[in-house]
């Protein structure tokens, strides 16, 4: 058994307790790796900045089991909001963690993460500024030891009723194949997919959305 929550102002330990499962889900994830400029040492970093931000743009869901020990939990920028969008937010941990990325992981997040996988994305869902316009599931992890017992679509459903309810979109960006008929099973289309280049190893990214893109 375990329980799904909106956490309003999650607290430190509720932070680490998620970058921990991050890092513990992500360790061998190219795209993951990417966001932290190449260099795994800054995967919790990069991961706790993003959490702490989220206190102020996002919505955190958690999944605990019964003895309150956290064992999912998934990030949303709900619209109009998105990561890192004020210097308030870039003081939190992403100030601190960019100052120790290489060069060249900077240079990548400028002009591939920030540039070509952002323009990508805004294509395929059809709206200049597709993070911003929707919800857009930033984080979505589950410990794998409770893998295939229906946490990451508790996770998911939250966020899905509110789109049904009022409208808009609910979109995110996935790099796991595996992952993308589970996805299709939960209602979510996929728009399109592509390959990117890294100098650590090439990625794939998988866009999905609900009810579907913005109209043209």
């Amino acid at each position: 058994m375990f329980n799904v929550q909106l956490v309003e102002n999650p607290s430190d330990e509720q932070i680490e307790s998620a970058v921990e499962i991050s890092c513990i889900c992500m360790q061998n994830d190219i795209a993951f790796l990417c966001l932290a400029g190449g260099d795994k040492t800054l995967m919790a970093p990069m991961t706790r900045a993003l959490l702490r931000a989220g206190r102020e743009f996002g919505q955190l869901y958690t999944a605990t089991d019964e003895q309150g020990k956290m064992v999912g939990f998934a990030l949303y920028a709900p619209p109009g909001k998105t990561a890192y969008m004020t210097e308030e937010q870039r003081a939190m941990g992403f100030n601190d963690f960019w100052a120790q990325v290489s060069d060249v992981g900077k240079d990548y997040y400028r002009t591939h993460l920030k540039g070509e996988w952002a323009e990508f994305v805004n294509k395929t869902l059809r709206s200049p500024a597709a993070i911003r316009d929707t919800w857009w599931l930033s984080l979505l992890m589950v410990r794998p030891e409770h893998h295939r017992q229906g946490i990451g679509r508790a996770l998911i459903q939250p966020v899905r009723d509110i789109v049904v309810k009022t409208g808009g979109c609910f979109a995110f960006n996935a790099a796991d194949v595996q992952n993308v008929v589970k996805y299709q099973r939960m209602g979510f289309e996929l728009l399109d997919e592509r390959v990117f280049w890294s100098p650590w190893g090439d990625w794939p990214t998988y866009v999905f959305a609900f009810p579907g893109a913005f109209p043209e």
